[in-house]
Formats: C-alpha cells, sequence, structure tokens
C-alpha cells in the first residue's frame, strides 16, 4: 500500500512515524514519536487517517492532513513594475514559495549513457518525482549518481539517451526551470551571508525591484534557512575566519532558491557534514520543498536512518542500472521480497549500499547488479512505475510549467557584478592585499637600492634597469592574484549554470574594477621608488612613468587570469603564468640585445613588457645629460658619441643612449595602443575559455 507523503501540523501527534516524522523504523516493534515535527508553513485540514505499511507487512494508521490541504503562507508583498514597463504586478513570496495550485512533474524515461570508449554509466533509468518531494538518489562509488543528476540537469557533454519530461512536455530548457547546487560551496568569502544573498537576488529577480524590496525577500530566505544569527557573519575564506560548513551549504541552496526554480538538484549536499548538521540540513530542504512547492533531486551518500526517511522517493542505482525505485518505505518490503530483509538494529541505508556495492557481492553472482536489475524490471513495481510514468506524461490537462521570472538586463547584470566585485576586492586580503603589499615592499627595496643614482655615466646602466625591474618583476607579480581570481571562477560557473549572467558580464565587470586597485598598486610603487631614485624630474614624467608602468602590468594580469581561467589548478596555474612572465622577459630585448631573427620578427613584437619598457626609457632618458670621464691623455671616455665630445666636453644625452639601443624612433601613441590591443586581446581570451567552460 502506498505511503501518503503530508506531515501533520505542527504539535499534532501522530502514530507509526519515526522522530523525523516520516515512517516506522523497520526494527521497531511498536509506532513511536519522538515530539512534533517543526514545519514553519503548517499543513492545515481535518485530520485524517491513512494506512502505513510496515516492512514486516502489518498496518498501522496514523492521523495527518490529506493530501491536498491547504497550505498556511508566510507572505511579504511588494508592489513593482514588470521589466517591460508595462503597469505595475504584485509579488507574494507565496506565489514564489507555494503555489498550492500549480502542480509540476518531472519524469525521466529510459535513460541511457555510455562514454566514448563504451563503458555504460546509466542503463535503463526511470522514474518521477513531483511537486513538494524530494528524491534521493543513492548508490556506492561508480554507481551512475552524479552522471544521472547532471543528465537531468542538462550539464554534461556526454552522449546520451532516454526521454526528460516536465509536465508531459519536452518543450522546455532545463536552465530556465532549476538551479544546480554543486558539492562543493562555491562563494565569495569576503561577502557575508545577507550581502550573499542580496546580490544573488539582485542578480535573479527583475531589475525594477527596490533594495528595500530585496531586503524583504532576503530577510525572509534567511529566515527559512534558520541563518538570521550568521546573518552579518563573513562566508571566510582560508585566511578570514567565516560560518560553518553547515552554514555555507545552506546559504548555497539559499543563493540558488532565490532564482525561484521549479526544481532544486542536489549533488551531495551533505557531503563533509556530521550527522547531526546532516540532519538538520535536511529538515530544512523538506520545509522548503513543501512550504516553496518545488522538485528537490539530491544524491546521497551513507545517510543516517532519519535522515534517510525525510526524503519522499529513492533511487537506488547500481552499476548504471535501477535496483530500485519508488516511496522510501516500500524500499523495506522490496529489500524483502529480494530475501535480503533488513537486519535488526541497522541502518536501513547502510544496508541497502551494502547490497548493491560490487565490492559485497556474492560469489554466486545472485547479487550481481545485473541480477538486482533484473529483479526489480520484473517486479510489479517497476511496472506500477512504467504505468505512472506514461499517465503522467499522457496528462494533458496538467498545469502550465511554472518558469523563472524575469531578470535585468546584460547591462544591469554587470552593473551589480561590478558593485560586488569592488566590496570584494575591498575586504580580500588575498586579492589585492598581498599585492599591495608586495608592490609596496619592492617599491621601498628599489628606493633604498638603487636610492639617487644621478646622471654619471656610471649610473646610466643601473637606470635602465630600474625601467626593466619595474615593468618585468612588478609584472612578475600579476600571480598573486590567482586564487582570488580561481574563487570568482567557481562562484561565476555556479552562477552561470543557474542562468544568472553570462560570461560577457563577467568579463566586462571584471576587467573595469581591476582598473582602479590594480593602478593603486602601481601607484604606490612609483611614489616610493620614483623621486627617491632619481628618475627624470617633473610631474608630467612622474605621471607617465605611472601610466606606461600600469599598462603594462595591467596586460600581465590579464594574462595571468586568462591562465587561471583556462587552467583553474592553482599551482598549474602559478607555473604557466610564471612561465609566460619569463618568456616575454627573455625575447623583450634586454638581456640579449641582438636577438636570433625568428624571435625578434614574432614574439619580440608581441611582449607587452618589450613596449612598456621602450616607453619607461624614452621617459626617463630623452633630454638628459650624463657625465663622463676623461683618460689620462684628456679624452673623454663615454659609452655613447656625442659631437660635443670632440670639443672636450665628455658629456652625452639620453637621445644618444635611446639611439645606441635602436629604442628612440618609437610612435608613443602607437605604443600605448599596442599595449591596449594585447590587454583586449587577453580579455577576449578570457571570455572565450569562460564561454567554452560555461558549455561544459
Amino acid at each position: 500500500m502506498q505511503r501518503h507523503s503530508p506531515l501533520p501540523p505542527q504539535g499534532e501527534p501522530c502514530l507509526g512515524v519515526s522522530p523525523a516524522g516520516n515512517f516506522p523504523h523497520p526494527n521497531s516493534s511498536t509506532s513511536i514519536l519522538a515530539g512534533p515535527f517543526p514545519i514553519e508553513n503548517a499543513v492545515t485540514g481535518p485530520l485524517q487517517e491513512y494506512p502505513r505499511v510496515h516492512p514486516n507487512g502489518s498496518e498501522s494508521t496514523f492521523s495527518t492532513t490529506p493530501p491536498h490541504a491547504e497550505k498556511v503562507p508566510s507572505t511579504v508583498n511588494s508592489t513593482v513594475a514588470d521589466s517591460a514597463g508595462n503597469g505595475a504586478y504584485i509579488v507574494k513570496m507565496e506565489e514564489i514559495r507555494n503555489k498550492s495550485e500549480h502542480t509540476n512533474h518531472l519524469t525521466w524515461e529510459n535513460l541511457q549513457c555510455t562514454t566514448p570508449k563504451g563503458k555504460v554509466l546509466l542503463d535503463g533509468v526511470s522514474g518521477y518525482v513531483k511537486s513538494g518531494e524530494m528524491l534521493a538518489v543513492m548508490g556506492p562509488s561508480g554507481a551512475g549518481k552524479s552522471t544521472f543528476l547532471d543528465i537531468l540537469a542538462n550539464r554534461t557533454s556526454l552522449p546520451h539517451e532516454g526521454r526528460i519530461r516536465v509536465n508531459g512536455t519536452t518543450d522546455f530548457k532545463m536552465k530556465d526551470l532549476s538551479s544546480y547546487c554543486e558539492q562543493d560551496d562555491a562563494l565569495l568569502g569576503t561577502l557575508t551571508v545577507k550581502e550573499t544573498f542580496f546580490y544573488a537576488a539582485k542578480l535573479s529577480l527583475p531589475a525594477s525591484l527596490t533594495n528595500s524590496e530585496l531586503t524583504k525577500l532576503v530577510d525572509e530566505t534567511i529566515q527559512q534557512l534558520g541563518l538570521q544569527k550568521v546573518s552579518d557573519n563573513l562566508i571566510g575564506n582560508p585566511i578570514q575566519r567565516g560560518i560553518s560548513g553547515g552554514q555555507k551549504r545552506r546559504v548555497t541552496i539559499g543563493s540558488a532558491l532565490l532564482t525561484h526554480p521549479v526544481i532544486l538538484y542536489l549533488d551531495e549536499p551533505t557531503s563533509g557534514l556530521d550527522a547531526s548538521t546532516t540532519l538538520n540540513l535536511v529538515k530544512m530542504l523538506r520545509e522548503l520543498a513543501l512550504s516553496r512547492n518545488i522538485i528537490i533531486v539530491a544524491t546521497i551518500h551513507q545517510p543516517s536512518y532519519e535522515t534517510f526517511s525525510l526524503f519522499d522517493r529513492l533511487l537506488l542505482l547500481a552499476e548504471g542500472k535501477t535496483v530500485y525505485f519508488g516511496t522510501t518505505a516500500n524500499a523495506f518490503p522490496f529489500c524483502e521480497e529480494l530475501g535480503r530483509p533488513v537486519p535488526p538494529h541497522s541502518n536501513p541505508a547502510d544496508f541497502m549500499l551494502e547490497l548493491v556495492n560490487p565490492v559485497y557481492f556474492r560469489s554466486d553472482n545472485d547479487d550481481s547488479a545485473a541480477q538486482l536489475a533484473k529483479h526489480w524490471a520484473a517486479s510489479p513495481r517497476h511496472a506500477g512505475v512504467a504505468n505512472e510514468i506514461a499517465v503522467i506524461a499522457n496528462d494533458t490537462s496538467g498545469d502550465e510549467i511554472a518558469r523563472k521570472g524575469p531578470t535585468g538586463s546584460s547591462f544591469f547584470k554587470t552593473y551589480v557584478l561590478i558593485l560586488r566585485a569592488i566590496l570584494n576586492y575591498r575586504r580580500s586580503f588575498i586579492a589585492y592585499g598581498v599585492r599591495l603589499g608586495m608592490y609596496l615592499g619592492m617599491g621601498m627595496m628599489m628606493a633604498l637600492i638603487w636610492i639617487n643614482l644621478g646622471n654619471e655615466q656610471e649610473k646610466i646602466n643601473d637606470r635602465i634597469s630600474v625601467h626593466f625591474f619595474s615593468v618585468a618583476f612588478l609584472g612578475f607579480m600579476s600571480v598573486a592574484g590567482i586564487p582570488s581570481f580561481l574563487e570568482e571562477r567557481s562562484v561565476y560557473l555556479r552562477e552561470t549554470h543557474s542562468g544568472l549572467y553570462g560570461p560577457g558580464a563577467y568579463t566586462v565587470a571584471n576587467s573595469l574594477v581591476t582598473i582602479p586597485f590594480l593602478f593603486l598598486c602601481a601607484l604606490v610603487f612609483a611614489i616610493l621608488s620614483y623621486w627617491s631614485i632619481g628618475l627624470h624630474p617633473g610631474a608630467d614624467h612622474f605621471f607617465q612613468f605611472l601610466i606606461y608602468l600600469f599598462l603594462g602590468i595591467y596586460a600581465a594580469e590579464s594574462q595571468s587570469v586568462l591562465v587561471a581561467a583556462a587552467v583553474p589548478i592553482f599551482v598549474a596555474a602559478l607555473a604557466l603564468a610564471s612561465f609566460a612572465n619569463g618568456f616575454w622577459m627573455c625575447v623583450q630585448g634586454y638581456f640579449i640585445r641582438n636577438l636570433p631573427a625568428f624571435w625578434k620578427k614574432s614574439f619580440h613584437y608581441m611582449d607587452f613588457q618589450m613596449y612598456s619598457f621602450q616607453l619607461l626609457m624614452n621617459n626617463d632618458l630623452r633630454d638628459t645629460v650624463w657625465n663622463c670621464p676623461k683618460n689620462p691623455n684628456g679624452a673623454c671616455q663615454c659609452f655613447y658619441y656625442n659631437p660635443v665630445q670632440d670639443k672636450g666636453v665628455c658629456q652625452f644625452t639620453g637621445d644618444d643612449a635611446l639611439k645606441s639601443l635602436e629604442i628612440y624612433d618609437i610612435n608613443y601613441t602607437a605604443w600605448i595602443c599596442i599595449l591596449l590591443v594585447i590587454s583586449l586581446v587577453f580579455r577576449l581570451a578570457l571570455y572565450g575559455v569562460l564561454w567554452w567552460k560555461a558549455r561544459r
């Protein structure tokens, strides 16, 4: 007999339920109740008695409400204009969270997935789940859980077959209906919980909503997730202490819920959490499924009995094959039908995982994945699932799919991302705090080592070294921004997969926000070093030095984020970016003046360090005069020739040095434009990499 899913009202006693409020433990001889189950939006209606099947086949009854009882919503109303400006509409939280008259069905039929090498990942998986229900996808490692979730969410490039329908139709884009929470919590550690939700709401809701209206929605979400006490706490990162792991997981789920999904996919939401935190998290998910009337599909590994009992349906996989699909309560009699009843005093979830784990398959092959799947295919329960899917698929009287609501324009989302990035960089010690300290230290070091060089010819090579060192090593320090970018990249992928914005908005925001912070670092370095070293006097020359140096550093920064976007492994990205900077140093022309033709005609003219270096050299050395000594015979011993030396004046100009180095005849405007183009090319490549990564 099939179990009914609705829970009793808060504080209403019921019989035959577990402490989690779902069904009796298979090993208990009596029905128990360990207190009321706290549901925030309680279900109201006349109490009725429904039969419940124990694993031993006996029946008991418990009092609860009918399946279609009215839910009492908690309402927040706001009157705003729609995105097209066509009048006003009412944003009601009960319409977002609890569309009680709108029922959605997700069905999947005969899902097949095989790798290009022929390995079967999924083999004929079918099932369904309805609004307000939670589906647990269980199985040992390699059973196909993540593949199943990725195929449902349309997040895999692997070839697969089968039919996925929502309310009987395939005419939809899963991204428009769903949100996906990955196993890792991709969050910006420098933002508070409330700020994280606020910016997620700004990106996922209409631009016409005011900040006060968004704050109301955020506050209600925080209350639903039980995060009131930590709403003003930082998320945290390896440098800054923040909230706990369980709270981070709730923030990730809350960010996904702010997009108002019809379906919420969760990949191992309890991974890394202790049993108590896991239980509280799944209780919260169950409340959200009921109160917001959404479908929740979650892969879960080794849940406790109390956690397992909170799920409505179970899909048990072994080697990509279905071993069981149905209600969690009916899984126990199914185990008895297999001749493997749940032993006394054991966790049923652990027992079922052991049952389908290939490590524990018996040598007689009776318990192999193929045999278990064959038993399931021959069972009446499988036929019942197929019939139910057919009924749902052929029901044309169902509700239209409730898709996600309208969002702001790309321009508006870029603006929101800029605001969030500014807040992140202001607080992030990793992003620019470390970099500012490095530039500060480098400026002080150069000011003390190259102090007051003067205009004697013995110092001109030192002067040239200053400009090489400034461009090469300050550009080299751009690798310090890789850890912060990798954190941003994870957030970008999560939010892009949820449909919040695209790679264009993020690339523009990142490119613009980087400018003032990087410029500040270059300014600190220039102030400390320029005057102390004794470079060309004059404010105009100082600011030219600052601009040319900044353009080179910005190009190096663009290169580093491109490498990190393509290779999201810190050590590998660090090594590749460092190699690239070292390579540009080699072909720049300072270490070796006579480059081989191949390198000079190719990479030398692609080198952003070369253009910045030559601009700095011309800005500093032009119109300067250098003194050189005389030998015992009275002849001038100068590094560079000038006609005045023929008259016994032992001097040469900086222009003479620039001509000798073959970097005098440069076009300032052209060199600046080339530096800008190189940075633009890096940024366009960054866009391409982010676009490609988001499609995978």
